[in-house]
């Protein structure tokens, strides 16, 4: 009796043996499969890739969440800036006469007694890049008689003389050293020559 449970001990921790040493060749097949996949020599290095991959996977797992966040931060900016676009178009409409005559006044004193201007100021839907506003400068000159576009129908000298009128009107509301007009326009003047021609 003794010999035959001995020999039946044996004979299970032979099986168990085997089937160890099965799971064991298994387990060092995927390990080197992984040697091989992510170019490591040793455990250690698996494991910090193994611990690096995790990691990337909770980060994955916060995105939705850090999605949501900017969301919300996106809408915000965008009530902001709508807020500050509305209040911008508003003070444009509110200048617009004003700038129109002050424009007007000297385009008589720049010699165009026969023209004048005026600013057509549009409210988009959507928000632009300068917000809410679309301006488009018009001018009735002696030639003709409706407004029409001024890119579309004044000379270059015209097209000068009013670019000289709207910086000698800003020159007023801003601290410049100097006005500068490029190629374009074919004029270079100073603050002391505006000076001179307004008086």
């Amino acid at each position: 009796n003794e010999v035959i449970s001995d020999s039946e001990s044996i004979y299970v921790d032979i099986n168990l043996s085997d089937e160890n040493i099965v799971d064991l060749t298994e387990n060092l097949d995927k390990i080197n499969t992984l040697f091989n996949k992510h170019r490591v020599n040793s455990l250690d290095e698996l494991i910090e890739i193994k611990e690096y991959l995790l990691k990337n996977i909770n980060d994955q797992d916060s995105i939705e969440s850090e999605i949501s966040l900017l969301k919300k931060e996106k809408e915000k900016m965008l009530m902001d800036l709508t807020s500050e676009a509305n209040i911008i178009h508003e003070k444009r409409k509110n200048v617009k006469v004003e700038f129109e005559d002050l424009l007007n006044n000297s385009l008589l004193d720049l010699g165009m007694n026969n023209s004048e201007l005026k600013i057509n100021l549009e409210r988009t839907e959507n928000l632009q890049k300068r917000g809410f506003s679309i301006g488009k400068f018009l001018l009735k000159s002696s030639k003709n008689n409706e407004y029409s576009d001024l890119r579309e129908i004044a000379s270059g000298g015209e097209i000068s003389r009013v670019m000289l009128a709207i910086k000698s009107i800003l020159s007023k509301h801003t601290k410049l050293s100097s006005i500068i007009f490029d190629a374009f326009l074919r004029i270079f003047i100073s603050v002391s020559s505006l000076i001179i021609l307004e008086s």
